[in-house]
């Protein structure tokens, strides 16, 4: 995905946030953190050995639990969201603090 489609993808997730004020924040963001947590010990050994976890498998996780709770329009927005998030801490464990990533 280009900078400028996540960018604007990123201003219609803040949109949507904004929009439903997203009341099931703290239940979503538990949800999406167990999963967070169950992959990255899942995909350790792999990426100990320097070869990139599959981030696909994380992605379609939330979207099958999201999907139980909200339309796609949402499920879509939340994924986003999460794999913002999910790559910036991975990107941040990856490089200690002053370390350039290159992005």
């Amino acid at each position: 995905m280009a900078k400028s489609d996540m960018g604007e993808r990123m201003v219609a997730v803040v949109d949507w946030v904004h929009r439903t004020g997203w009341p099931a924040r703290v239940r979503d963001t538990d949800m999406a953190m167990r999963l967070f947590d169950a992959w990255r010990q899942a995909t350790q050994p792999m990426a100990a050995h320097g070869d990139e976890p599959d981030r696909r498998v994380i992605l379609e996780a939330l979207t099958l639990v999201f999907s139980d709770y909200y339309d796609s329009e949402s499920v879509e927005h939340l994924c986003a969201l999460f794999a913002a998030v999910f790559e910036l801490h991975l990107r941040a464990t990856r490089h200690p603090p002053g370390e350039e990533d290159g992005v």
